[in-house]
């Protein structure tokens, strides 16, 4: 068995192994392949080859992200699409991964991978929420139709008006003078802000232009600058789903502006689908509890290598599209 970095002339027979396994059809969409793990210095994706010397019995993904703890720039290593068809090839895939970089991150990963960081004394950042505006009635596997068929009529009857009505009723942080205007892609002055936050990805602008690229026709991205006073103050990308709106990536240099900022943002785009974010920061999962939504119960699982001196962190800003968490078949916009 042999561990080889991926390129297009095994697309073929990588689409063989997605359909034997079952599971990672995002590797099965070739645009995505080569736009995420080819056509970039950030991201790569790595084969266990049978000892046929040809076929593919195990994938796993790993993006270099930029982070700043405290002041110092570090890079991460995410792991992703972690999948094995042969026994013995995921411990050789796993340390492919882990000894790229001299850390290393998750979020939210399977079973599987969460006992291989649990063997190697990997540590979860905590305080991270879910949280959701008007989501649709979630259906239990267990539930009857009956049962969902009543918590989708509660949902509706219980309904929220849209994002744009809150906006306009201009009572959201009313003291804080936050504006925010939508970009064709990152420039230089979005950038020139101090955060907040001591723990960040904080990448330069053709790490943002990749990662984000309005002109990705796969996902839609909606890159949204923010200003007070006529300073930059940070920004907001959204990324636009057919069915749902959510927050990709913030940053910014205050949390009240920034979670001012985001409903702006949402209430530009949203419409009336459902909002979703993922909030590390207190200040602004409790402001936008106060208007209607909801902390999800599903608490998102970011583990950290143990090399990483997490105790450090003590103001995180971990958003939803960390690594290929929002590349997924069901938001993409087919054409």
């Amino acid at each position: 068995m042999k561990i080889v970095r991926y390129s297009p002339e095994r697309f073929s027979d990588l689409c063989v192994v997605v359909e034997k396994m079952n599971r990672g059809h995002a590797l099965a969409i070739e645009k995505l392949i080569n736009h995420y793990y080819h056509d970039n210095s950030w991201c790569q994706l790595h084969l266990a080859i049978g000892d046929d010397s040809h076929s593919i019995v195990g994938t796993i993904g790993f993006e270099s992200i930029p982070f700043l703890l405290n002041g110092k720039a570090i890079s991460i290593g995410f792991g992703n699409n972690f999948h094995t068809l042969e026994e013995g090839c995921g411990g050789l895939l796993f340390m492919k991964w882990v000894r790229n970089q001299p850390y290393s991150m998750v979020y939210n990963c399977s079973k599987d991978t969460q006992k291989l960081t649990a063997a190697q004394r990997w540590k979860q950042l905590e305080g991270i929420q879910s949280l959701s505006y008007n989501a649709p009635a979630y259906r239990n596997p267990r539930q009857s139709s009956f049962t969902h068929f009543l918590k989708t009529a509660i949902k509706r009857l219980l309904r929220k008006p849209p994002l744009q009505k809150i906006v306009e009723r201009n009572d959201f942080l009313p003291h804080i003078n936050v504006s925010v205007t939508e970009e064709k892609s990152f420039h230089p002055d979005m950038l020139e802000f101090e955060s907040s936050f001591d723990f960040r990805v904080a990448p330069d602008l053709d790490y943002l232009n990749w990662r984000f690229s309005t002109n990705w026709n796969l996902f839609s991205y909606r890159i949204f600058s923010i200003k007070c006073s006529g300073e930059y103050r940070g920004f907001v990308v959204l990324h636009d789903t057919p069915n749902q709106v959510y927050i990709a990536h913030a940053d910014g240099s205050n949390p009240l502006e920034l979670v001012k900022a985001e409903l702006l943002a949402l209430a530009q785009v949203s419409g009336k689908r459902p909002s979703f974010l993922c909030s590390s920061v207190p200040e602004i999962t409790d402001h936008l509890n106060q208007i209607g939504f909801r902390t999800n119960s599903a608490v998102p699982c970011v583990q950290f290598s143990s090399s990483l001196p997490i105790t450090e962190i003590k103001r995180p800003m971990i958003n939803f599209a960390v690594g290929d968490n929002d590349l997924r078949t069901d938001f993409m916009h087919r054409s």
